[in-house]
């Protein structure tokens, strides 16, 4: 689906400025010169050189355009897509464009044999790079999704020691409110002051019981503390 999407996406690009600049030519060219009427079927054969090769120029040049304004749009959308994968999808598109160009102005059969040839050859290896470039498009797909996971794992972990810190703290606080209780309560009892220590074990406890943590009423508080 990848292949199709991109491969299908890059062809509307090179097909809809073919179109629209030959119509544009056969438009002005027919308004201007009505003697002799260009039309989609006859251009080819009935242009010159310098008109088909001023018609494949704004071909390539609107088309350049587009594809620069898809970057832009491709890049906002795909972090991790880079500049030589880019060219790679691009190539296959491009490269035949500029060869029928240079394969059109030629006279000579040998020239349009040998750059026939060569054409063939660009074509085939810019269709091996362009299935190479979906590859890494995929493979830094994956790398991008995985780097993405890691930074959320790290920023989670950040997170819960965060938490845990601050647990670790109020524990250690707890327990040393504790412990100074129980030194009170033992002074308390070593100077025989039974009742005093039962009242402040007591008040300790009620406190305890009613830690704003737990969110009890303070009605329940007071009850406890009656009973």
């Amino acid at each position: 689906m990848k292949k199709l999407a991109v491969y299908f996406i890059f062809q509307l690009l090179i097909i809809c400025p073919e179109i629209l600049c030959t119509s544009v030519f056969i438009a002005l060219h027919n308004l201007f010169i009505p003697t002799h009427i260009y039309t989609p079927h006859n251009l080819i054969s009935s242009c010159s050189p310098v008109e088909y090769f001023v018609i494949e120029l704004s071909n390539i040049l609107l088309g350049l355009f587009l594809l620069w304004k898809i970057s832009e749009i491709l890049r906002q959308c795909i972090d991790y897509l880079k500049i030589l994968t880019f060219l790679q999808l691009l190539l296959p598109l491009v490269a035949p464009v500029f060869l029928n160009v240079i394969i059109s102005l030629q006279k000579k059969p040998v020239s349009v044999l040998a750059l026939s040839i060569i054409y063939w050859i660009i074509c085939i290896g810019s269709y091996l790079l362009f299935l190479r470039a979906v590859r890494s498009l995929a493979q830094q797909h994956r790398e991008y999704l995985q780097k993405k996971m890691e930074i959320e794992l790290m920023k989670k972990q950040m997170n819960d020691s965060v938490q845990l810190s601050n647990e670790y703290a109020n524990l250690r606080k707890w327990n040393h409110d504790i412990e100074n209780h129980i030194m009170s309560v033992m002074y308390l009892m070593n100077m025989k002051k039974y009742e005093e220590a039962e009242t402040y074990t007591a008040s300790v406890l009620s406190r305890l019981n009613c830690r704003p943590q737990e969110k009890q009423p303070e009605e329940d508080c007071s009850h406890e503390k009656e009973h």
